[in-house]
């Protein structure tokens, strides 16, 4: 995890420093003793409070602010007991007033039971907001912009187990201007009786989602993500895994009402969701949703009717270098005859027939497109990295132009090899899989040579992995050779 404590920590030595409990028996009494520019310094211990920053552009943290030590964030604890929000910024705090290195837990409120934010742009940062629970909306986070624009920031964030009984947004909730920008966030295990059980954006609210994790959230409609009316979410390097919809769409949920929405996609992975009785395993788009889709991968996703992968009405999509691969009942459906589904440098199981009514709607099949298995590392185990010889390396395009228009062009410093993978995980053999690594800990030793001497017993299982890390001289066949070459492997390396 990366930590954001040395830029922080050079306002901290330049303000005054508030500590709690040494100056103030409270939080809140510290918070209100601050000028803007000071810190709130809380030590370790559970605090039963629920504060307001009272417009005070201040840093409230923990001893974490210091040394960087984790351990300083689970037990440095503002336990709501119930009684409201834990933490209100409701007085046009700006990005200077930041909330970093504490737990948040046991709010219970109408909106924003952990979490709540009106007209107001504060910082998170290193923070965990878990187990607080909303009647209505926004379990865990609720963003409101209001009649003007708001800009909240999100970093190092762990948005777990919050609950949104009778609403929207278990993990966050956004509507009206809210324009967040969110990186390494943790979203996982919260639940929504309706919309958006990870995040729920809506009401020209939008978000930036970079190098996260949205899993294991449930909601009837938009599992892990949900958003509609002006939500035009960007979405890179994101894992989107194990979300379980009542209804449509387990992993993504658009929905351009209204109003035309551009969601944009790439190097996201979304895998294992889950549709119950509805359609949209991986993505539910439906009613003007134009998305952009740059190395993707769909697998493993379900839907009890049609798309398993996608399910796409009345919407706009450009696929590039993606792979949808066993999906359930089928890869793509494009409902009613108001669709336009392009493909370029995509791996798509059953090619063309794997797209339900393609015959009703405008499919543009560009080059590049293949049907072969794209070899997954451990599908089993919810690896879906790329084997060495999978047939999606380097089979990427470089540039898509359709109609003299440039659709794509690839960055060079975005890919190894010749062009880009298809999928979101672009295959690294030196920094991913190294020969005589059998058991995939990233270094060669002695324990390496007691797998490899397992799988030749016949005591280990054999898999993908192991049968080519433990092929040091590369014959095709695992045996004793193998073992001395991994020793002089081993010895050289010393």
């Amino acid at each position: 995890m990366k930590y954001l404590v040395p830029f922080i920590l050079v306002a901290f030595i330049h303000s005054t420093i508030i500590n709690i409990p040494g100056d103030y028996p409270s939080i809140q009494q510290g918070i209100n003793a601050s000028v803007n520019g000071d810190t709130v310094l809380v030590q370790p211990g559970i605090y039963y409070e629920n504060i307001n920053f009272n417009g005070h552009n201040i840093t409230l943290t923990s001893m974490f602010i210091m040394d960087a030590d984790t351990s300083h964030i689970s037990q440095t604890i503002i336990d709501g007991n119930q009684n409201g929000s834990v933490v209100i910024f409701n007085n046009f705090e700006g990005n200077s007033s930041i909330l970093q290195g504490l737990t948040i837990t046991n709010g219970l409120n109408n909106n924003g039971a952990g979490i709540y934010f009106e007209s107001s742009s504060p910082t998170f940062i290193d923070l965990v907001v878990t187990e607080n629970t909303a009647v209505d909306n926004g379990g865990g986070i609720y963003g409101y912009g209001s009649n003007g624009l708001i800009y909240p920031n999100f970093t190092n964030v762990s948005i777990t187990d919050n609950t949104s009984s009778y609403g929207g947004g278990g993990g966050i909730y956004f509507q009206s201007n809210t324009i967040a920008s969110m990186d390494n966030v943790t979203i996982t295990g919260n639940s929504a009786s309706t919309l958006g059980g990870g995040i729920y954006a809506a009401g020209n609210s939008s978000f930036e989602l970079a190098n996260s994790l949205i899993q294991n959230n449930t909601s009837n409609n938009g599992a892990g993500i949900y958003f509609k009316e002006g939500s035009s979410p960007t979405i890179a390097d994101v894992i989107i895994t194990g979300n379980i919809a009542v209804n449509s769409g387990g992993g993504i949920y658009g929905y351009g009402s209204n109003g035309l929405i551009y969601p944009n996609f790439t190097n996201v992975s979304i895998t294992d969701n889950t549709s119950s009785y509805g359609g949209g395993g991986g993505i539910y788009f439906q009613s003007n949703t134009i998305a952009s889709m740059d190395n993707v991968t769909i697998t493993g996703n379900s839907a009890s009717t049609l798309g398993g992968g996608i399910y796409a009405a009345n919407s706009s999509i450009q696929n590039i270098n993606s792979i949808l691969w066993s999906n359930s009942p089928n890869e793509v459906c494009l409902s009613g005859n108001n669709n336009t589904f392009l493909n370029s440098h995509s791996d798509i199981q059953n090619g063309l027939s794997g797209i339900i009514n393609h015959e009703y709607n405008i499919v543009q099949w560009l080059s590049g497109n293949i049907d072969h298995d794209p070899l997954f590392m451990f599908p089993d185990t919810s690896n879906y990295t790329l084997q060495p010889d999978s047939p999606c390396i380097d089979a990427g395009a470089t540039l898509v132009v359709f109609d003299q228009d440039t659709l794509y062009q690839a960055d060079p410093s975005s890919f190894i090899g010749a062009a880009p993978d298809m999928g979101a995980f672009e295959f690294d053999i030196n920094s991913q899989y190294i020969l005589g690594d059998i058991n995939q800990d990233f270094q060669i030793n002695v324990l390496d040579i007691v797998s490899l001497v397992g799988i030749i017993l016949g005591e280990i299982e054999e898999n993908e992995y192991n049968l080519w890390a433990g092929d040091i001289n590369e014959d095709s066949n695992l045996d004793v050779l193998d073992i001395v070459f991994l020793v002089n492997l081993i010895l050289g390396s010393q």
